[in-house]
């Protein structure tokens, strides 16, 4: 049993499920109607997990760079995506995952972290992950923080999750998704370790507080349809 959000989310067969694949498409479809990318956008996926992600956003860029800190499942995106050859995959240390600064990549246009910031232990560390971001963007870049437990209730947060595989034809593979989180221990580890919730105001803060412009997106980008989503100008925040 997982002793670590990092060590759960690399144990084997985690996020190979059919409701993955439905979920990195629906983002994919959902930020493309938000957000133009074209042939000259560098992008950084956060936490990256099984690569689907930066797969369907491939063909749309020039290069993306997907990081995590699952070796497990970055060889894993490595073998299956290989024939895509402007996708570059990178281990995050697990004990300085918020190094990003420290990727072989520079000069990033975009930026995502989706379903990732929930498993971070505090504010702080998102603070410190913008001020990491903001070292190797453009001044145009944008970071998106997206799925995010903005003003929790647990409730909402469930039936955003039914209404939004339902509403998008996704139940049986968030059914399949929630049995298989239920067999590698998500409950007790959640009981144990908790979530990262914020409030809006507070998030609104944090932003303010490093210099960058933020606002909330409302566009449903995210299978759970009561989970919010934040846009920061990184690259134009105050050194």
């Amino acid at each position: 049993m997982a002793d670590s959000w990092s060590t759960y989310w690399d144990s084997d067969g985690s996020m190979r499920g059919d409701f993955w694949s439905a979920h990195a498409k629906h983002f994919v479809r959902q930020l493309t109607k938000e957000f133009s990318f074209g042939p000259t956008d560098v992008i950084l996926d956060i936490g990256c997990g099984n690569g689907l992600i930066a797969a369907e956003l491939s063909s749309l860029v020039k290069e993306v760079h997907a990081a995590d800190t699952s070796l497990r499942h970055i060889e894993r995106a490595r073998d299956e995506f290989s024939h895509i050859d402007n996708i570059y995959f990178h281990v995050l240390p697990e004990t300085d995952y918020l190094s990003i600064s420290n990727l072989p990549v520079r000069k990033v246009t975009w930026m995502h972290c989706v379903s990732v910031i929930q498993y971070y232990r505090s504010l702080d560390e998102v603070e410190k992950l913008i001020l990491q971001a903001r070292t190797i963007s453009t001044p145009s870049c944008q970071m998106l923080l997206a799925d995010l437990l903005v003003d929790y209730s647990l409730l909402a947060d469930l039936w955003g999750s039914l209404w939004g595989a339902l509403r998008f034809g996704c139940v049986r593979q968030k059914a399949a998704e929630f049995v298989d989180a239920r067999a590698k221990g998500y409950k007790p580890l959640r009981q144990r370790l908790g979530l990262l919730h914020m409030g809006r105001a507070e998030l609104l803060e944090l932003t303010r507080r490093v210099g960058c412009r933020s606002r909330f997106v409302n566009r449903r980008l995210t299978l759970n349809s009561w989970r919010k989503h934040l846009l920061l100008d990184i690259g134009r925040c105050a050194s």
